[in-house]
């Protein structure tokens, strides 16, 4: 039974796609896999030497946030700016619980997920709602915006000139 259970573990850790830490409460690493490894840059050795000082921008203000509720709460869920063996940052959004081993230690778990490409996709569509907003705002021509169902979902200035209504009217007569 101890061997499936180590078996299961084992299959966990070393298969995952995110980075698994297995750490003490003071940041030092005792443990991490493979997929960790390959975020950081950075061998078990290394990781295991650097501590969290060589894995987590100390700058970043979310650090000192998320490791006060985790001392709180025994757990949570933030994204930090995380580092890379040459010195990149990345920013991760990083799960941690603190649990106290069968020799009675107090001991951290910790899935790393590297977040760049959600938060490259999430400056982008940021930026194409600023651009759009823009250009049906400065537009001469009168602008509606129409769901499929055919409801009003916006208008800009020229449409409410051209027509002699307000924005604001249509909301209040559920038209936007």
């Amino acid at each position: 039974e101890l061997r499936e259970k180590e078996e299961r573990y084992r299959s966990l850790f070393d298969h995952s796609t995110d980075a698994i830490l297995l750490t003490k409460p003071d940041g030092s690493v005792l443990d991490a896999n493979s997929a960790a490894c390959k975020m950081f840059g950075r061998t078990l050795e290394e990781i295991k030497r650097v501590g969290r000082a060589g894995l987590v921008d100390a700058a970043d203000p979310g650090l000192r946030a998320a490791l006060n509720k985790r001392e709180r709460t025994g757990g949570g869920m933030a994204e930090i700016i995380m580092l890379r063996a040459n010195g990149e940052k990345f920013p991760a959004e990083v799960t941690s619980a603190i649990f106290v081993d069968a020799g009675g230690q107090r001991k951290t778990s910790m899935i790393i997920r590297d977040i760049t490409d959600r938060k490259r996709a999430e400056e982008a569509l940021r930026e194409s709602e600023e651009r759009f907003r823009g250009m049906m705002e400065q537009s001469p021509l009168s602008i509606q915006v129409i769901s499929p169902q055919g409801d009003v979902i916006d208008v800009n200035k020229a449409f409410e000139k051209l027509w002699g209504v307000k924005r604001e009217d249509l909301r209040v007569y559920n038209i936007l």
